[in-house]
């Protein structure tokens, strides 16, 4: 393999001791068929018009490919053969991203409106939320309109949801406020647009409950980022303790910057941004950790847990990873 010339690549970082150093080098035989290539994002909307316009395969296997695949048990997903299946607004979006040491990247094309957005990032970024951003803002679609509804009627709507099995949103209430919450994940707060419909403050997602012949709320259809409508059904469920942040200062954070390693080659790498505590894992994107406690932290875009171990002179020396009913331990290097 020949790499492009020192002066065209660009350099990769990764975060190290409460700050960045570049990365390790990694060929490119190593992601083998997930990558191996140096591109550019002018390239790679060349390569995007190539393809979309039937010159690489036929439009026959393109439908196929950008369906959702169905699995053994009849469930279908959000990706077909190769590409994820997304959704901006009522518009369908075809994209993928990727992550290697040092570099992260994303890429989303809108067929229905001729737009095309690619991020190529060398240091620790979430590229898909950037993404979605950018095109939500060349196509400028309006945001919903809001209107009243009462207390009363909102509480009609509270309570726990199952997708599948494992798997459930949440709908509160606090006062004149209705929230959403995937198990895991992060609360929205959402306000309604029309009787039974609501609309999503921070992303562009949108809510309808549905009715029982007796006028019951008995469902909800999501139809979100993902191109499948999610659909869940209303259980008898008790609504689950609210995880609530708090804060924590900043001397006692800094005693949990460092890297932590879970395998030979999975480590969490934890740093300070803007006085919040971030955690990032190998190859993936960072995110915030929220404490709940001086030692336990949560994280908001997946069902997971992390907590710091001292030793008895205070100093910390390990954390411990809860994700999906299991439990990881980290030890500080």
């Amino acid at each position: 393999y020949t790499y492009p010339s020192a002066g065209k690549q660009a350099t990769g970082y990764t975060p190290r001791n409460n700050g960045f150093d570049k990365a390790d080098d990694v060929h490119p035989s190593f992601s083998f068929s997930a990558g191996a290539l140096f591109s550019t994002v002018d390239d790679l909307r060349k390569w995007n018009q190539a393809v979309f316009g039937g010159q690489v395969v036929s439009k026959e296997w393109l439908d196929q490919a950008w369906s959702p695949v169905k699995l053994n048990d009849g469930q279908q997903e959000n990706y077909g053969f190769g590409w994820a299946l997304r959704r901006i607004g009522n518009d369908k979006a075809i994209g993928h991203g990727g992550a290697i040491d040092g570099f992260v990247s994303y890429e989303l094309y809108v067929p229905g409106r001729s737009l095309y957005v690619a991020i190529l990032l060398n240091h620790p970024a979430n590229p898909e939320e950037i993404t979605f951003r950018l095109a939500e803002l060349a196509l400028n679609d309006s945001k919903p309109t809001r209107m009243e509804v009462g207390p009363t009627t909102l509480a009609d709507y509270v309570g726990v949801y199952q997708i599948k099995k494992g798997d459930t949103r949440v709908i509160r209430q606090d006062g004149s406020q209705l929230t959403s919450q995937r198990a895991g994940g992060e609360l929205h707060k959402l306000y309604a647009h029309a009787p039974d419909l609501f609309v999503f403050e921070d992303v562009n997602s949108q809510i309808k409950f549905l009715r029982s012949d007796d006028g019951k709320v008995n469902a909800l259809e999501l139809t979100g980022l993902n191109f499948l409508i999610e659909n869940a059904t209303r259980t008898n469920l008790p609504l689950p303790p609210l995880r609530v942040a708090i804060d924590v200062s900043p001397e006692i954070l800094q005693k949990y910057v460092g890297t932590y390693e879970l395998t030979s080659t999975f480590s969490i790498a934890i740093r300070i941004e803007n006085n919040k505590l971030i955690g990032q894992a190998t190859n993936q994107p960072a995110f915030e950790l929220k404490a709940e406690s001086e030692t336990k932290f949560f994280l908001t875009v997946v069902d997971a847990q992390i907590e710091f171990n001292k030793d008895d002179n205070d100093n910390v020396t390990a954390l411990t990873l809860f994700q999906n009913g299991f439990k990881m331990l980290g030890t500080k290097k």
